[in-house]
């Protein structure tokens, strides 16, 4: 089978892209709001957004650092039982997934 020079260069350009987002990815914290968007909240839970979840779980913090602070056992039980996770932790590893795939432009 040939290989078209046009697809090479298509998905050069495109891997050049993707790591250029890479880089600049690097060290970046997203803000609570970007990190759990709306869309990922109603796709995975019965909250509009991040805000009215914690706000329901008695945590109404407003930035990421604040959430950190917070141990993740504390909000493990409310998650299980609000969203589509079985704990906090796997709830922020797909909000992290799908926040740098979006960055990343594979999303």
């Amino acid at each position: 089978m040939p290989v078209h020079k046009e697809g090479l260069d298509t998905l050069t350009h495109k891997l050049q892209d993707v790591s250029r987002r890479a880089r600049e990815l690097q060290g970046q914290q997203p803000a609570l709001g970007d990190l759990f968007p709306p869309g990922f909240m109603q796709k995975h839970s019965e909250f509009s957004d991040i805000e009215a979840m914690l706000k329901a779980a008695g945590l109404p913090v407003k930035s990421t650092e604040e959430l950190k602070a917070i141990p993740s056992d504390q909000l493990n039980t409310f998650v299980a039982r609000s969203t589509k996770f079985q704990s906090w932790d796997a709830m922020q590893e797909t909000a992290i997934r799908e926040w740098a795939l979006g960055k990343l432009g594979l999303k």
